[in-house]
């Protein structure tokens, strides 16, 4: 496809019209300056008219480029409302992708796309997991469950809920090293932390409203969620932040031990992220909000589930 057969060019020099320069583009559309540049300069080597004035910075408009506005802004408003067209009918076949981080249980998404696919029987869900809000910026994804609230611009952000966790040891471990109670008790201890490109680390502990910095002898493993329960399970140290749902079953079964006496990390926000310039994908939209629906109140009871929970197991013990 030429250059000038794609949408994004056209609208690249529309927001080049505000005087940004190429910084508007980037945070619009979620690449770099630099690609910006080299589109535009395509798009003119294309259609043969300088687009730009040269060594301007910010980057400007030629004058030619200027009077060319009115009609890329009645072409991309024609093209916008085709898409919406087509996307608002029901008989159109539509492929999202969802994001889905590892440790949220699937049996939750499986009911809600089920569900949804009697209302709208054309469109098709695929699921991916261990995915972020740059991932949505750059289509891998349309939209993404999220453990964070991301910061970046250009998307729209919906609230799901706040959820916590319970630091975790395998009881060989707490024989072996013992049962830290608080976090000064952490510096004798080898600690599993979850890292990713944009996951929030972890670096205080609360309780009760307190907060203190996390401490320890050494991060034995820091990385994946899957990876850090298998370090976990082997005895390696103490997992300060894997997510209760994806360690319940060893829990309930005493093949993991809450420790720290109740210390924990901050809660994650839970959100639900899409590309704003997405939002006028009336279809894409609503099964985003549906699912935020559908998660806020299924989270809330997991979490008065997990609660109930271990309530139980500390009256046992």
């Amino acid at each position: 496809m030429k250059i000038s057969e794609r949408l994004l060019p056209w609208q690249v020099l529309l927001s080049l019209s505000e005087g940004k320069g190429f910084s508007l583009a980037a945070d619009k559309f979620g690449r770099d300056e630099a690609f910006y540049c080299r589109l535009t300069h395509g798009l003119e080597t294309e259609i043969g008219i300088r687009l730009t004035e040269p060594h301007s910075r910010p980057v400007r408009l030629t004058q030619d480029a200027i009077e060319l506005l009115p009609e890329i802004e009645c072409y991309l408003e024609a093209a916008k409302k085709l898409k919406e067209k087509i996307s608002a009918s029901g008989s159109h076949k539509l492929s999202i992708k969802l994001g889905i981080p590892v440790n949220v249980p699937r049996t939750s998404f499986v009911e809600i796309i089920q569900s949804y696919s009697h209302q709208d029987p054309n469109l098709k869900v695929e699921i991916l997991s261990d995915v972020d809000h740059e991932d949505v910026i750059s289509g891998k994804v349309d939209i993404a469950y999220l453990p964070y609230r991301p910061p970046a611009e250009g998307l729209f952000i919906w609230d799901v809920n706040k959820v916590g966790n319970v630091p975790l040891a395998t009881p060989e471990y707490v024989r072996r090293r013992g049962n830290p109670q608080s976090p000064e008790d952490l510096r004798t201890h080898d600690i599993i932390l979850r890292a990713g490109r944009n996951y929030p680390a972890t670096t205080h502990l609360q309780k009760d409203g307190e907060l203190r910095s996390l401490e320890y002898k050494q991060i034995v493993f820091s990385g994946d969620v899957l990876s850090g329960k298998e370090w976990l399970m082997a005895g390696m140290g103490v997992a300060i932040d894997l997510s209760l749902a994806f360690c319940w079953r060893d829990i309930e079964q005493g093949r993991l031990l809450p420790v720290l006496n109740g210390w924990s990390r901050a809660p994650w926000d839970l959100t639900v992220a899409i590309k704003k310039q997405n939002l006028s994908n009336q279809r894409l939209v609503a099964l985003a909000r549906a699912l935020v629906e559908h998660e806020t109140k299924a989270s809330i009871k997991r979490a008065e589930f997990y609660a109930l929970g271990l309530q139980k197991l500390k009256a046992r013990q």
